[in-house]
């Protein structure tokens, strides 16, 4: 098992967590460009919908819903 460094508070990797930053109106951006931000989601549960909106359109959207995977 790897012993990884994690953040008393969360519990989360600090490899991940030294990489963004929680701003007070609750945003999480990343360290070095924070206009980008962080969006945490479930996906599974609106894949049913993403197909839904291909079918109607006759287009994929998934790369346009999908634009980052990480770990």
């Amino acid at each position: 098992m790897v012993d990884l460094k994690v953040c008393p508070e969360c519990g989360v990797p600090d490899y991940i967590t030294g990489e963004h930053l929680r701003l007070n109106n609750g945003d999480i951006v990343q360290t070095r460009d924070q206009g980008a931000r962080l969006v945490l989601i479930e996906g599974e549960n609106i894949d049913p919908l993403i197909r839904n909106i291909q079918e109607i359109i006759s287009l994929p959207i998934e790369q346009i819903v999908i634009t980052r995977t990480a770990i």
